[in-house]
């Protein structure tokens, strides 16, 4: 009888010993929380900020609600005689035209030339977009051949949202929000207003004071910069 009973007090413990094993191992909720094979790195939290999603019913809205002539410019044309096409209006960049490339890798691809005319007027060497991109995109490029920034007085491009020329100031309020920074008074004393990721830079310039900003103020222009935030102006050289 003493052996019987010390048989099943071991058996017991050993049973007791199994659990606590498992529940070390598996937590509470009896879900493992080793990581999963060939798992590197842990889940995102539920904290963590969800990806910005493009909403279709508010890229619609921004381009019914912009006004200012229609430009449909023909397409560039690349060094192969194929057509080349330009992107969105990002942070630093038209894509896949950006700031910071070097001038001489624009042009290979086909989208930037030599301006000579500039060049009879003003001292130095000037850089414009090919075709008809050259009536609505500027670029500035820096005395070490960098692109300074890329700027648009037409509503030739947009941002993923549908935000343009020609759009107003409460439609960029209203599509992002607290993301802006602004309204600033810039040199001439017009309002901009910007979007920042990271060191890249996209600034939206109206006619208007920052004191006399309204909702149905529109841009007037936008540029695009990498490291300096936007000056918002164009002067002749």
């Amino acid at each position: 009888m003493e052996r019987r009973s010390a048989v099943i007090l071991v058996a017991g413990l050993l049973a007791f010993l199994a659990f606590a094993a498992w529940f070390d191992i598996t937590g509470r909720s009896g879900q493992s929380n080793e990581p999963a094979p060939g798992a590197d790195a842990p889940a995102a939290t539920p904290d963590a900020a969800p990806s910005p999603l493009v909403d279709e019913q508010t890229i619609g809205a921004n381009r019914n609600e912009r006004q200012g002539p229609a430009w449909s410019p023909a397409d560039l044309e690349g060094a192969d005689g194929k057509p080349l096409t330009l992107g969105n209006v990002i942070p630093g960049a038209f894509q896949p035209v950006r700031a910071g490339m070097d001038v001489q890798e624009a042009v290979d691809l086909g989208y930037l030339e030599r301006d000579p005319q500039r060049e009879q007027a003003c001292e130095g060497t000037f850089w414009k977009w090919k075709g008809q991109w050259s009536q609505g995109l500027d670029v500035i490029v820096g005395t070490d051949r960098q692109i300074v920034s890329l700027g648009m007085a037409r509503a030739g491009l947009e941002t993923p949202e549908g935000i343009s020329v020609g759009n107003t100031y409460a439609a960029v309020d209203n599509t992002y929000g607290d993301r802006l920074e602004g309204p600033v008074r810039m040199d001439y004393g017009q309002a901009g207003v910007f979007l920042r990721d990271g060191d890249n830079w996209v600034g939206f310039g109206f006619d208007n004071e920052p004191g006399r900003l309204v909702d149905t103020s529109r841009v007037a222009f936008i540029e695009v910069s990498r490291g300096n935030r936007p000056g918002l102006i164009r002067d002749g050289c």
